[in-house]
Parts: structure tokens; sequence; C-alpha cells
């Protein structure tokens, strides 16, 4: 069994390797190119699972499933998966290359000018993107029976935008299907904590519009240049997601869309029951919106912006493409290109295998601390009342993620300025009790119940917010 890195001019099955892309916590990703006769030739991404977690029955179980899952879905916002096939003890699918860059690629390179992506190329992308979970939800066997696929990793990372305009969306690799060979257990966390919904915080079953609320934080954070939720540690972000509403776009943004506000909004409804109930129909608000404000989205002009915010390297192959490309330096080793950010990588701008580790756990803690945050509720209002619980802590400011630009006629959004967080108030002083009261109390022998232990307090996140969970 092969257990190093593939290099340039290496063949696996009947593929040739141009270069690595980038190293993910399941599997290896590679440039490479099916050679046939005539000179045909069809340059490919070549994903293959890591050496060291081959012997691993699960993995290659869960490798093979997202291979099959992909390879039934046919979308045209969907990266079509070609082949997938067994080398020397190596298991490998291919998929489409993309030739362009990730969202969080073009979000990041627009906040460095100090601007918002034009909320027309944003909607041409959550337009593509709804489309294809769509399709991908109600999606069906070779039976006719509903797979009931949920992907629950929709991220900007996840989202490929090609350099003509097409919009892919990636990564079904923890896609939750009814009848998938690998189920995952209930309790169990998958996603980016960052788009992650409440129900997915809680540990409880997912759906399809666990999906769109995912969809929701993204559309936010790209038409304010802020996220909706943010906190220092997992365990906070959680439990803001969990029990605060979504501040409304209008706040951080001045002449916000209210026809756009309410789209998001609906879709980040804490309560699944108050989302939208499938993509189609939120699909459909959006259509109506850029049809009744007039909003020019198209492939073309998507096409035009991001060729302009992130020019090709021109004159080079494809194998040298410069480290800003969204492919990394093409002579990185896949040892040491932990943050390659592909933009073909389903789910490789995480960090080397492990160091996230800690910031799960850190989640699951959180999670553990949510419920004994409810059991002290609980005692509380069980007590009759006789004591209040203290005022919880005001919830942390939410940083600006774009600067404002210089002087410019448009609309800016500003930077929300770090807010001090007051002092939690104070617990009223104990209410003494009269001598009649203490005397029954005494004579009934009744104790007081303890109060619950304080939730632990939960570690800093670990690693990059945008980074994927590691197998």
């Amino acid at each position: 069994m092969a257990t190093q890195a593939l290099v340039a001019g290496q063949t696996l099955g009947r593929y040739q390797i141009d270069r690595p892309l980038a190293v993910g916590g399941m599997a290896e990703l590679y440039l490479a190119r099916a050679h046939g006769i005539e000179g045909f030739e069809k340059q490919v991404a070549l994903k293959r699972i890591r050496a060291d977690l081959a012997h691993d029955g699960a993995n290659v179980r869960m490798f093979l499933d997202e291979a099959r899952l992909a390879a039934g879905l046919h979308h045209s916002h969907i990266a079509q998966v070609f082949d997938i096939g067994q080398d020397d003890g190596s298991y490998y699918f291919t998929l489409e290359y993309i030739d362009g860059h990730d969202v969080r690629q073009l979000k990041l390179a627009a906040a460095a000018r100090g601007e918002l992506i034009p909320v027309e190329h944003t909607l041409t992308i959550a337009l593509a993107v709804t489309a294809a979970l769509s399709y991908a939800h109600e999606h069906k066997d070779a039976e006719g029976r509903p797979l009931q696929l949920v992907h629950r990793d929709v991220s900007p990372s996840n989202v490929l935008v090609s350099y003509n305009g097409e919009v892919k969306l990636v990564d079904f690799g923890i896609a939750k299907v009814s009848r998938r060979s690998e189920v995952t257990r209930v309790g169990t966390l998958k996603g980016k904590s960052d788009y992650m919904a409440p129900e997915q915080w809680k540990g409880e079953p997912v759906d399809q519009r666990t999906d769109l609320f995912s969809l929701g934080v993204m559309l936010y954070e790209l038409t304010t240049g802020t996220r909706p939720f943010t906190a220092e540690t997992d365990f906070a972000l959680g439990q803001r997601v969990c029990t605060e509403d979504a501040p409304r776009p209008s706040s951080r943004v001045a002449g916000y869309s209210p026809a756009l506000e309410e789209i998001v909004l609906r879709a980040l409804a804490r309560e699944p029951a108050a989302r939208y109930q499938t993509a189609a129909a939120m699909l459909q608000e959006l259509e109506a919106l850029v049809r009744d404000e007039r909003l020019n989205v198209s492939a073309l002009g998507l096409k035009t912006y991001l060729q302009r915010l992130l020019p090709p390297q021109q004159g080079s192959a494809p194998s040298s493409g410069p480290a800003d490309s969204g492919f990394g330096p093409g002579t990185a080793s896949l040892d040491v290109a932990p943050r390659l950010g592909t933009a073909i990588t389903e789910h490789y701008d995480g960090p080397v295998p492990g160091t996230r580790r800690a910031g799960r756990r850190a989640v699951i803690a959180g999670g553990v601390a949510l419920a004994v945050a409810a059991a002290v509720g609980a005692a509380v209002a069980w007590s009759g009342g006789k004591a209040e619980a203290p005022a919880p802590a005001p919830a942390p400011a939410v940083e600006a993620m774009v600067p404002a630009p210089a002087a410019s006629p448009e609309p800016v959004v500003a930077p929300e300025a770090p807010v001090a967080a007051p002092a939690p108030a104070a617990p009223p002083a104990p209410t003494r009790r009269a001598p009649a009261v203490r005397e029954a109390k005494r004579k009934r022998r009744q104790v007081e119940p303890a109060p619950a232990p304080a939730p632990a307090a939960a570690k800093p996140k670990q690693g990059d917010d945008d980074a994927p969970w590691p197998y």
C-alpha cells in the first residue's frame, strides 16, 4: 500500500499526477490528468484517502460513501464526480477541476480592498447554492426513494466560483443520508462551528432546514461583512446561536434591502419550523427579490468581477499557479501544506489533522455545559422563586470584518467599535425570613436543594474559524 505523498509525474490508476493541491483530515487532493488515444487529455482533481487512514474500515467506507453519493448528483451547481478506483491499496476518486476560488477567498480579497462583494454577485452565488441544495434535498435513489440528503457543511469555503463564472457546491463528505452505510450518531457534531444551526449545536437530528440556516449565515456574512453570531469560544458561540436571535442586517449596513433582510432572518430563525421549509421555497423568494429590485445577476457579471478582484495568472502552466490563486504554491509538499486553500478542495482548507481536536472537545464540553445551565434554571424555578438567578453577561460585541473604505459616494459599511461589556448585575440580597416561617421550615425538616455546579469554562476556539472539523 502506498504510504507517501504522490509527486508530479507519478501515476495512480490511469491518472498522471501534475502536482499536489492540499491535504485534509481524511484525504489528499491532487491536480491530475487522464490520457487517452490520439492525444486525448482531461484535467481532473484526484482525491486519495490518506495512507494512515486507509487501513481503517470505517474511514474507507466513509470515503467511498462520499464518492458514491456525489457521483449520483448531476446538477450544474454541484461539482461532478467522474471516476472511482483503487491502485496499490490506495482508494481514490476524481472530480471536475474548478479553475477559480472559493467564496471565502473572494470575501477576504474584497475585505482587503475595504469593500463587500457587490450584492448582485452575492445573490448570483446564493441563487446557485440554493438551487443546488434544492436538487440535493429532493434527490432520490434508483428505486425512486427520497435520500433525505442533508449537506451539513454549507459555508463559503465549500462554494467555488470559476473564472468562467460558474458556481459549484462541493464537499458532501459529511452529508447525512437516510440509508448511508455510516450513519452519524445523534449527539455528535459535524460542520463548521460558525455556520452550524442550533440543532447541530444541541446534537439533535438535522434535516434540510439545517442547510438553510447555514446558507442564511453565509448570506448575512457576505452582505454585511460580519457574521450574525461571534464569540471568543465555541461554547459561547453555541450559547448565542441557541438562545439569541440574529441582529437585523439593517443594524449593520445602512440602506439594507428590507426584502433581502426578511429572507435572511427567516433562514436564520432559531426554530426550524420558523425557517423556510424547503430550499425551493427560499429560492422562489430570492428570485422574486432579484426580479422586483431589478438586480443584474449573471454568470458573466460574476466572471468579470472575479477576474478583476483576483486576476488569473497569465502565461504559465496550470501546475505553477501563484500562491494567491487559490491553489497554493505548486512546489508545496503535502506534509507541509496545511493551509493551501485550494478552490477544488471540498474540505481541505483546514489545519493539519489533530490541531482542532482540543477545539472540538471544547464544543462538546460546551454542549454539556448548556445542558447543565438548563438544569440550573430548572432548579431555580423549582425552588419557588426564592432567589433570582444572576443576570447573564451581555453578549460580546461583533467585530466588523470589513474596514471602512476612504471617501466613497456609496453607503459605507463602517466597522463596529467593540463595546465594553458592562459588569453583570449583582444578585439581589437574600430576604430574611420571619421567625415563624423558619420554625415551620425546621419542623417540616425540608432541606433546600443545593445549587447545581457552574458550567466548566470552555477552552478557546482552536484554529481558523472557517476551518472544518478534522475527521
